[in-house]
């Protein structure tokens, strides 16, 4: 008869000294796992930081694309611009240096009125020609644009202002919140 061995894993009653060193390799392997499970959690926390770190930057090329494609296309830009106010007895005039164009016409606050009353001429009062020129509108006599019905002038189109704000100048009272906010935070 013919034989051969053969090794096979199968179940074996341990002896005593044997089930202790098991239990001590089960206390190691057990710290191993949760060791490794920690170290995990961290690489993968800081993965998924470095996964929001990145598509934050792609969300920030992609707005400064849209920006520099809108310029590209309209060909106009925001940049700053030096500014004269002009004053009347009345109202001020915000002008711009580089072009002459009229930015802004508002009525003088308090602190303005003040400073004009008693003077026998405001040194950069303008003409109502320029003031007209300046704002492509009749101008009344008390240095304010007006309409064919003598009431405030209408005005449409948008202005941006430097926070990105964007204001229908049509809607005046939040035209000029936002300038007075601009012109606040400007003079700090």
């Amino acid at each position: 008869m013919r034989t051969t061995t053969e090794t096979r894993n199968l179940p074996v009653k341990l002896s005593e000294d044997e089930l202790a060193e098991r239990a001590q390799q089960l206390a190691v392997s057990v710290t191993n796992e949760e060791t490794k499970r920690e170290e995990f959690a961290a690489w993968e926390s800081t993965m998924k930081e470095a996964a929001k770190a990145k598509k934050a930057g792609i969300y920030l090329s992609h707005a400064e694309t849209l920006r520099l494609g809108e310029i590209v296309e309209t060909g106009i830009e925001d940049q700053d611009v030096a500014c004269t106010w002009l004053y009347t007895k009345e109202a001020a005039y915000l002008r711009r240096d580089d072009t002459g164009e009229l930015v802004q016409v508002r009525d003088l606050r308090v602190d303005e009125k003040q400073a004009v009353i008693g003077e026998e001429a405001v040194a950069q009062e303008p003409t109502f020609d320029d003031l007209e020129r300046w704002s492509g509108a009749e101008i009344t006599a008390e240095g304010k644009p007006a309409d064919v019905d003598g009431g405030k002038m209408e005005v449409s189109g948008e202005i941006r202002f430097p926070s990105g704000v964007v204001v229908d100048l049509a809607d005046r009272e939040a035209a000029m919140r936002e300038m007075e906010k601009f012109i606040r935070e400007t003079v700090r």
